[in-house]
C-alpha cells in the first residue's frame, strides 16, 4: 500500500495537479478573504468550479484536451447557474439542471469519444442526472463543508479502477488540495454550477481512461458513491428524522460533534467506493458492473433512508 502511494505521488501528472489544484485553492482563499463579509455566505459554493478549472489548466499542461470538452464543461457549469436562478423562481432546480445540463453532457460524450448512438445517450443521460444528484446532495452538506472531501475520494476511486491512468492521476491530484476548502473548516461548498461540470469531468476521465475496459467506466463513475444515493434517500417516504445543521456562529466544539456526525457518511462513501472501484470496476463487462454498482447502491439508498445518521445536517425531516 504504501509503495502504491508513493508510486503515486511521484508520477509528474499527480504532481503537475496537485500543483495547480494548491494554486487555485490559494486563490480561492485569497478570494473568500477579500470578499465583504456582509455579501459572502458562509460557505460559498466555489470549490468545484476551482476544481475543474484546476484540473483542465493540469490536463492541458500535460496532455492535449479534445476538442469540445472545455466547452462542455462550461455548458454543464452554465446549466448549473441557471437552475440557481430557476430555484429563485420557486422552481425545483434538480429537474431543470438535469435537462439543461443536456448540451453540456453532448459535448463531453463527444470529446470522449463516444459515436455509438444508444452508448452516448447513456453517457449524456448519466452526467445530466448525476450533476443533479451531486448538486443536490452538495447543498445538503454545504454546512459541513462536505462536497469536496467527498469528491476527492471519489477521484481517487476513479483513479484506481481505470486501467489507464494518465487524465485520472491528473484530476486526482487536483481534487487533493482543494478538499481543505471543506475540511477542517467549511470553506466551501462544490455549488450547483462546479458540480454538474465535476460530474461530466469525472465521466470524461472514466470513459477515457477506462476504455480498454468497460467495467471500470461504470465504477469509476459509481464512485460518486453517496453524493448520488443522498438525495434519493431523502426523498423516499418515512426517511428517519435528520438533526439540525451547525449554525455559522457555532462553535469549536460544536463544529468537533458536526463532524462526529458526518463520520457515517464519510464512512458509508469510502465503502460504496471501495466496491464501484475495486468489484464492479473490475469486471470485464459493463453490465456487469452496473448491476453490482446499482445494486451496491440501491442497498445503500434504504440503508440511508432508514439510518438518520447517514441522511444530512442541514434540517429536520418531517416523516411521511
Amino acid at each position: 500500500m504504501l509503495d502504491e502511494v508513493q508510486g503515486v505521488l511521484e508520477r509528474s501528472g499527480f504532481a503537475t495537479g496537485f500543483f495547480v489544484g494548491s494554486l487555485a485553492l490559494a486563490a480561492g482563499v485569497l478570494v473568500l478573504f477579500a470578499w465583504p463579509r456582509s455579501l459572502r455566505a458562509p460557505v460559498v459554493p466555489l470549490a468545484g468550479l476551482l476544481l475543474v478549472g484546476a484540473a483542465a489548466l493540469a490536463l492541458n499542461d500535460q496532455t492535449h484536451l479534445p476538442d469540445g470538452l472545455l466547452l462542455g464543461l462550461a455548458l454543464l457549469a452554465l446549466a448549473g447557474a441557471l437552475a440557481g436562478v430557476i430555484e429563485r423562481l420557486h422552481l425545483p432546480p434538480a429537474p431543470a439542471l438535469a435537462v439543461l445540463a443536456a448540451p453540456g453532457a453532448w459535448l463531453v460524450s463527444d470529446a470522449a469519444g463516444v459515436d455509438e448512438t444508444w452508448p452516448r445517450l447513456l453517457l449524456v443521460a448519466t452526467i445530466a442526472l448525476g450533476g443533479a444528484l451531486v448538486a443536490a446532495a452538495d447543498s445538503e452538506y454545504r454546512h459541513l463543508g462536505l462536497g469536496p472531501v467527498l469528491i476527492l475520494v471519489s477521484m481517487a476511486g476513479a483513479y484506481a479502477t481505470v486501467p489507464d491512468t494518465e487524465q485520472a492521476v491528473i484530476v486526482f491530484g487536483a481534487a487533493v488540495p482543494l478538499a481543505v476548502l471543506g475540511w477542517p473548516w467549511p470553506l466551501a461548498s462544490l455549488g450547483r454550477s462546479g458540480a454538474s461540470a465535476a460530474v461530466g469531468l469525472l465521466a470524461w476521465v472514466a470513459v477515457t481512461d477506462g476504455s480498454a475496459r468497460a467495467g471500470s467506466t461504470v465504477g469509476a463513475i459509481a464512485c460518486l458513491g453517496v453524493l448520488l444515493i443522498e438525495p434519493v434517500a431523502r426523498g423516499l417516504p418515512n426517511a428517519g428524522e435528520r438533526e439540525p445543521a451547525p449554525t455559522a456562529t457555532a462553535g469549536a466544539g460544536d463544529g468537533l460533534a458536526a463532524w462526529q456526525r458526518a463520520l457515517p457518511v464519510i464512512v458509508l462513501h469510502l465503502l460504496l467506493v471501495i466496491i464501484a472501484a475495486r468489484v464492479a470496476g473490475f469486471r470485464s463487462s459493463g453490465l456487469e458492473a452496473a448491476a453490482i454498482a446499482g445494486f451496491a447502491l440501491v442497498v445503500a439508498v434504504l440503508v440511508a433512508a432508514r439510518w438518520p445518521a447517514l441522511l444530512p445536517l442541514t434540517g429536520q425531516r418531517k416523516r411521511g
